[in-house]
């Protein structure tokens, strides 16, 4: 298994998705963890009862909830399902 955290803290500008399988705003949150892919946005799927020490280093208590870093800190921390743009405001770090 990948190590998801040190992935995202390696790059400039990166997000960590704490999503269930069984949420539907997860689901939802899908398309829009795919267009920040395609626009090279680091952005890495954390399943919530996988990955039981990540949710509670990042506090995450409600889902879905999508961390933002730059360069290693946290930058943002995004808790439950917002309009595409709320995520892709943070392209800009990169582009």
């Amino acid at each position: 298994m990948e190590n998801y955290e040190e992935l995202a803290l390696s790059h400039k500008i990166s997000m960590m998705a704490f999503v269930d399988d069984n949420c539907s705003s997860c689901i939802k949150l899908e398309p829009i963890i795919k267009e920040l892919k395609d626009l090279g946005m680091p952005i890495y799927k954390i399943n919530i009862p996988r990955n039981l020490d990540l949710v509670e280093r990042y506090s995450v208590d409600e889902i879905p909830t999508v961390v933002v870093f730059k360069n290693g800190r946290i930058l943002d921390h995004i808790s439950g399902l917002h309009q595409k743009d709320e995520y892709l405001k943070f392209t800009c770090y990169f582009t």
